[in-house]
């Protein structure tokens, strides 16, 4: 019998396998019943999603990244820019030459991004409602591109951004998904 792994890597590459590879994506459900409180049973109100994917026979769903379980808030701190430095990332950011300011007011995080040729900004929300309903991600709801006067500053930003190897990150993430996905 083929692992999950082992099935969906034969349908990447067009060939036939076992059964067909099934890694439902049951993050968001996941996530809104963890938040409220209803997982069904048999799950405990602290199972994993993998614990659940395991149980229903799923592989594991791992395309789409867990943006809010984060290490750090400086992780997903720059997703008005469209960086991150999350889990499984052979990868790690870093701004160079930026100072950035963070302030949160309710739901909404305010960051400015104070570069040496101009400043932008952004407000990025998560509201009760959203993280009830599963929501995984973050709403930009104002970007860091508001005029073209901006363009400037982010391209400071882009051209002088710092990108380091994550090796260790990247094959514990590997380790942890093995042959599920």
């Amino acid at each position: 019998m083929m692992t999950h792994k082992e099935r969906m890597l034969r349908a990447a590459r067009g060939e036939w396998a076992d059964q067909l590879p099934w890694a439902p994506r049951i993050d968001l459900w996941h996530n809104s019943n963890s938040m409220r409180g209803t997982l069904p049973p048999p799950f405990g109100q602290d199972a994993t999603l993998d614990e659940v994917a395991d149980y229903i026979g799923g592989g594991y769903h791992k395309v789409v990244p867990e943006f809010l379980k984060v290490r750090s808030p400086e992780d997903n701190i720059d997703r008005g820019l469209g960086v991150y430095r999350l889990r499984g990332m052979a990868y790690r950011p870093e701004l160079v030459g930026v100072e950035r300011e963070v302030r949160q007011e309710g739901n909404t995080t305010f960051v400015t991004y104070h570069t040496p040729v101009g400043s932008v900004s952004c407000k990025i929300l998560y509201t009760e409602e959203m993280k009830r309903a599963g929501v995984s991600i973050t709403w930009i709801s104002e970007h860091v591109i508001k005029e073209p006067g901006d363009y400037r500053a982010v391209g400071y930003i882009f051209k002088n951004i710092k990108i380091h190897p994550d090796y260790d990150n990247h094959r514990e993430y590997q380790n942890q998904v093995g042959e599920m996905g």
